[in-house]
């Protein structure tokens, strides 16, 4: 009995260390790609971009805190920076989920287009930006932000001065290339933006 014990026990060690490895191979596979998730955050979008070698970037945040859920069940447990969060515009379905990343993640960029509102959304956002002392910009089209060798977010809009422009008319417009393939993310440009 003592033996069969011993052999089973022996046997689940064995199981487990094979698991660790298997599953630790497929892990290091998926490494090599840029991912790019699409959140389900309700009304709104919410956009999060991994590269590779870790850099990680947040094209905004939704409506709420769902976004908080979202970005817990992709990113590695503990870790607690975003390199580059983006604005896309100041609809409350777009950076209402932002105040709460700021809080939780250290943020090492905070990018937004020059267009203002007199939401308390936006106000609450911008005293959390100032409160964590994140380096904040306006975008402008040319700029380009690079994550890695391979995966770049080029602005493309706004390309002029936006301040007291309708909110949505003044989204972020971006090209996302990863290697050869390329994305355009428009926030909520209208179609004449678009074109």
């Amino acid at each position: 009995m003592n033996r069969n014990l011993v052999s089973l026990l022996s046997l689940s060690i064995v199981a487990l260390v094979l698991g660790f490895f298997v599953l630790t191979s497929s892990r290091e596979e998926q490494t090599n790609l840029t991912k790019v998730h699409f959140f389900d955050v309700g009304q709104g979008d919410s956009i999060f971009i991994e590269t590779p070698q870790g850099k990680q970037m947040l094209i905004d945040g939704g409506k709420n805190s769902q976004v908080l859920m979202e970005l817990s069940s992709v990113m590695p447990l503990g870790d607690k920076t975003i390199d580059v969060v983006i604005a896309t515009h100041p609809d409350a379905d777009h950076i209402g989920g932002l105040t709460p990343v700021l809080s939780r993640y250290d943020v090492g960029l905070f990018l937004t287009s020059d267009v203002d509102t007199d939401s308390e959304i936006l106000k609450d956002l911008k005293e959390t930006l100032h409160a964590h002392k994140v380096a904040s910009y306006f975008v402008r089209g040319g700029m380009k932000i690079e994550l890695d060798n391979d995966t770049f977010f080029e602005i493309m809009f706004p390309d002029r001065q936006t301040k007291n422009w309708e909110t949505n008319t003044a989204s972020v417009v971006g090209k996302l290339k990863i290697g050869e393939t390329s994305v355009m993310l428009t926030g909520d440009s209208p179609a004449s933006i678009e074109r």
